[in-house]
């Protein structure tokens, strides 16, 4: 994983997740849209970061160590405690 360009703007932010409440989709290999990054914010608990290709496959997350999602490498979370709470922050160009 790289770090994120410094020219990006905040586009959206995720809801606070929980080990429950997590979609599916970040459950499994998938990538960000084009051009789109991702700073992911642990609140509480561990969440690792698997990313396909890149030069750390596996990333343990916790209050003081986000991750960076790249849009060009896949990735999925995988809950690493129960009392897991996180979000995640997009980033992409400005318009």
């Amino acid at each position: 994983m790289e770090d994120m360009p410094s020219t990006l703007v905040t586009d959206h932010r995720t809801e606070t997740l929980t080990k429950e409440t997590i979609p599916a989709e970040l459950l499994s290999f998938h990538t960000n849209d084009a051009g789109v990054w991702g700073m992911i914010r642990v609140l509480a608990g561990e969440l690792e970061l698997h990313v396909e290709g890149g030069e750390e496959p596996v990333k343990t997350l916790a209050k003081r160590k986000p991750g960076i999602i790249d849009p060009d490498h896949p990735f999925k979370l995988v809950p690493a405690s129960d009392d897991l709470r996180f979000y995640i922050q997009y980033f992409k160009e400005p318009i």
